[in-house]
């Protein structure tokens, strides 16, 4: 009883529906996140977090940190520059190639981040494309591991 307790109050399970995280996290995947890991760190570029989307109707989302405070971002297909650089996302499949459809880009604030999926072309994917910056506190935890 104890154990399940300081699970519940130090870690998030929660399994993979879409496939906007392919290929890393694929649907059926069960996924444990840290809800202590960002109360003294920031999100780092690369981290995999669970989010409430700023939609506001309380959904979690899973998906990437690809731009921080202070950076401006541009994303342009599914390429993603920051300050003018070429991100090397070493954990893409070769979608972020396909030509831009669409291009968007931000000035980050204090505390504002640009989180993007890892599958960029998928149908009905969700990130900050549309719904924009995401405010730290909207950030509740980091992908550990599967289980």
């Amino acid at each position: 009883m104890l154990g399940r307790l300081l699970d519940y109050l130090t870690a998030r399970r929660m399994t993979i529906a879409g496939e906007s995280m392919l290929p890393t996290l694929v649907p059926g995947d069960r996924a444990v996140f840290s809800v202590r890991a960002y109360r003294k760190a920031d999100p780092a570029r690369g981290d995999i977090v669970l989010l409430r989307q700023p939609s506001g109707e309380g959904r979690l989302d899973v998906k990437r940190v690809v731009g921080l405070p202070g950076e401006t971002v541009v994303v342009a297909g599914g390429a993603v520059s920051i300050n003018g650089e070429r991100l090397q996302e070493t954990y893409l499949n070769d979608l972020a190639e396909a030509p831009a459809r669409t291009e968007s880009s931000w000035s980050l604030g204090a505390h504002s981040y640009i989180i993007l999926s890892d599958n960029r072309d998928a149908r009905g994917v969700v990130d900050s494309r549309t719904y924009g910056v995401v405010k730290r506190e909207a950030i509740v935890g980091k992908f550990l591991r599967t289980f």
